[in-house]
């Protein structure tokens, strides 16, 4: 990384503008994942969006969220924010809870009624934890 880049990949926040194509309003509370996809390649069809290679990543292969506005390309690199959580805590969700919600569902291909061990120190783990009570394994 060069001097002068802004570092920052998890965020939520405000819409404060959108395209005319948007489904997205102004006010809209929103948060977004770690990696942005095109939506249109076959990993991205595919339901492997973190495989596309040309995905942009905010704070690394592009500037960052630790900014005072962020533009996100494409409606569906957005997720309504879940109302009653404050925005720094939301800003954590698009990766740690969309990882171990993606380990359990994709990687570990978990079903309802397996058994499941998930250990370790961290938030990833408690996340992990909690997504597959949540979901009945």
């Amino acid at each position: 990384m060069k001097p002068g880049h802004i570092l920052g990949k998890e965020y939520s926040g405000e819409l404060v503008d959108a395209g005319t194509r948007s489904r997205w309003r102004l006010a809209d509370q929103v948060i977004a994942p770690f990696t942005l996809a095109c939506g249109e390649c076959p990993c991205c069809l595919a339901g492997e969006s973190t495989t596309w290679v040309d995905q942009v990543i905010p704070g690394f292969t592009t500037q960052g969220a630790f900014a005072e506005y962020v533009s996100v390309p494409r409606d569906h690199n957005l997720t309504p924010s879940p109302v009653r959580l404050s925005p720094d805590l939301v800003a954590g969700l698009g990766c740690r809870a969309s990882t171990a919600w993606h380990v359990l569902t994709g990687r570990t291909a978990s079903k309802p009624g397996e058994w499941l061990a998930v250990h370790g120190p961290g938030l990833l783990v408690v996340l992990g934890q909690a997504t597959s009570a949540a979901s009945g394994l």
